[in-house]
């Protein structure tokens, strides 16, 4: 599943914007709850706006390891489809802010999070979706449920896992998921059933790749 997301996200990227020319790219750390958050942030250069800000937020462990140079450490930065097409993301006129675990060492925190979409948005008030799924799904439906409206926020889930359908039906955002319908942990039907208030939704099943490597059809 990881190779066919990487290439929906990278045709995605392509037929929704046109290139952006140059992209600068920077490590962020933004304060919250008394500590930080990083992310790594890729904008194309002005007088380019983007045409919508991106927030990805992975699944797994959570943990990147962003360094100050802007390289990652870990599997999952490897892995993870949305981070590895981050570059192509930003070359077709996305904002892109990647996000790692807090420096406390918190995972998918709410308030977390609502920092980046601010910063985010107050460099550009364009669109803004949040790409999060696998053991990050749950944290992101939270978001998605509670942020207020005027934030412009939509989502794209992949293969998302356990939730709280209470919380679900209480998105009233544009909602993407994304799946393999051989993944043995997806919770691809009851999620996109349960997004009842979702001003609109899709469910997209990618088919192809292999069951190895990078937690294979998950």
């Amino acid at each position: 599943m990881r190779i066919a997301l990487a290439i929906t996200l990278s045709v995605f990227a392509a037929s929704l914007a046109g290139a952006a020319g140059a992209v600068t790219t920077t490590v962020v750390d933004l304060p919250t709850r008394g500590t930080n958050v990083r992310i790594l942030y890729l904008r194309p250069d002005a007088p380019v706006a983007p045409v919508a800000n991106v927030v990805v937020w992975p699944g797994g462990e959570a943990f990147l390891g962003i360094q100050s140079d802007g390289t990652m450490i870990t599997e999952l930065a490897a892995c993870n489809p949305a981070v590895r097409n981050r570059q192509a993301l930003a070359d077709h006129g996305y904002a892109v802010a990647v996000v790692d675990v807090a420096f406390d060492g918190a995972q998918w925190n709410y308030a977390d999070m609502l920092e980046v979409v601010r910063y985010l948005q107050a460099r550009d008030r364009v669109p803004t979706w949040v790409i999060g799924g696998s053991t990050a799904t749950n944290n992101t439906v939270d978001l998605l449920a509670r942020l207020p409206l005027a934030n412009g926020l939509g989502a794209v889930f992949y293969s998302p896992e356990s939730f709280s359908a209470e919380q679900a039906a209480l998105i009233t955002r544009p909602a993407l998921v994304v799946h393999h319908p051989l993944d043995p942990r997806s919770r691809a039907n009851p999620l996109f059933n349960a997004l009842t208030s979702a001003s609109v939704k899709q469910q997209v099943p990618l088919t192809g790749g292999n069951n190895s490597g990078c937690a294979g059809y998950h």
